[in-house]
């Protein structure tokens, strides 16, 4: 008998009334398109102690062993790239060669020699600064500040832009100028006399204790002033240009090209701890899915879809009733999702009340399987891959916590009572 369920599984009917072709449980098996069924492989363990966190990067595996951060290559032999991270859970992010990660106390970066560093150059301390002799300036005020480079250009924010009052033909000397480890140079900006505009002076070689400014050539305005490296938060994604973390209920972001970096005062607030934030679409469809807590009510929790790249133009929507539980959403293309015209990437995740979603371009949320299978409801976390066998690809979510839904058909009883002779 060559039994066939193209309906898969559904436990939403009772189990006297389940359509033909439809299954009402399947465990240890997998259902191809088809209906075909077929014995799921067993699995072999092959890291020892806790591991969790896992992210497919270009090249590696990562993931949390114990407290530590490390690498897995195609042999799943590990690298540790940082010791005691701690056990929290991390969210990554790719930003080109580089992962961005952090796990609400930490972020960091992992470059593609897989060397952890920071995500991003601290802004410097201002150097002292004196007007001096024979420097050939203009009488008046001038405004000094300085910022850290790295070799491949990568510049820090900037320090407290200072303001010097100089005499005319004097110069200004910065002395006690700070030094960073992972910095190549200083870069030094000053304003004309009695300017507004910091512009680039020069680059001095990292270890420069001090330099004397004098009249000279102006570069390149200073475009990393009042920027700062971006705080931890549970969840961070790198989407249409910029970094995004989640810190509890503040969405915050980067400056556009300038994953590190972010203005503190561009952020925005949400009913309560931020569960999911994930892109959809591009140019002029270009938008978020963020699904959010509510800090009073666990019933309020929603997801919000925003429209646009310039998260200073968003104006939120509520676009689906139910929180998405935190780690569960991931990027599939259009056509595993059950969409037929759409090619490109689309969230998918799992919802408080037990529903996998998908997040449309636009800002539509269709819900999988609705009328056939719920899964588990109010889990408090959970983690998403996508996997692809034998022509089968398949969006496998492990959840912690939770409860059975609502939603779920109860189990039929069929009692037969004898009693003094007489069945009933």
């Amino acid at each position: 008998i060559k039994l066939r369920f193209e309906g898969g599984v559904n436990n939403r009917s009772a189990e006297t009334s389940v359509p033909n072709g439809q299954v009402r449980a399947a465990v240890n098996v997998d259902v191809d398109a088809a209906g075909r069924i077929s014995r799921r492989l067993g699995y072999t363990r092959r890291a020892t102690g806790a591991t969790h966190s896992l992210f497919a990067s270009v090249a590696e595996l990562l993931a949390v062993n114990g407290n530590d951060l490390k690498a897995y290559d195609a042999n799943l032999s590990a690298t540790t790239v940082l010791a005691g991270v701690g056990e929290a859970d991390i969210s990554y992010a790719h930003v080109g060669t580089a992962v961005i990660w952090s796990n609400g106390t930490l972020i960091r970066r992992i470059n593609v020699d897989l060397e952890d560093e920071p995500h991003a150059l601290d802004c410097p301390s201002q150097p002292t600064l004196t007007a001096v002799a024979n420097g050939g300036l203009t009488a008046g005020k001038y405004q000094v500040a300085v910022t850290y480079k790295s070799a491949t250009g990568e510049e820090s924010g900037s320090s407290v832009a200072h303001v010097v009052q100089v005499s005319d033909g004097q110069a200004i000397q910065l002395s006690n100028i700070a030094q960073h480890s992972s910095a190549a140079y200083v870069s030094v900006y000053a304003t004309r006399c009695d300017g507004e505009e910091l512009l680039h002076v020069r680059n001095l070689p990292n270890g420069t204790a001090s330099y004397i400014l004098t009249e000279q050539q102006r570069g390149k305005r200073l475009r990393t002033q009042f920027l700062e490296p971006m705080p931890p938060g549970q969840i961070i994604r790198y989407m249409h240009g910029r970094l995004f973390v989640a810190d509890d209920a503040m969405l915050r972001w980067s400056a556009p090209l300038r994953p590190g970096l972010g203005d503190p005062e561009d952020y925005i607030g949400f009913t309560g701890r931020i569960t999911m934030i994930e892109p959809v679409g591009d140019g002029q469809q270009a938008g978020a899915y963020i699904s959010a807590e509510h800090v009073t009510n666990p019933d309020k929790a929603a997801v919000y879809y925003v429209a646009g790249a310039n998260p200073d133009k968003w104006l939120s929507v509520r676009a689906y009733s139910s929180g998405a539980v935190l780690g569960s959403a991931a990027q599939v293309p259009g056509e595993i999702a059950g969409l037929k015209d759409y090619s490109g990437n689309v969230p998918v995740w799992l919802s408080q009340n037990g529903m996998f979603c998908v997040g449309l371009p636009g800002g539509v949320v269709k819900e999988l399987s609705r009328n056939r299978f719920v899964a588990i409801a109010n889990g408090k976390s959970a983690a998403t891959l996508i996997r692809a066998k034998d022509g089968v690809d398949q969006m496998v979510t492990a959840v912690r916590g939770g409860s059975t839904s609502g939603a779920v058909a109860t189990d039929a009883v069929t009692v037969t009572v004898t009693s003094n002779g007489v069945t009933t």
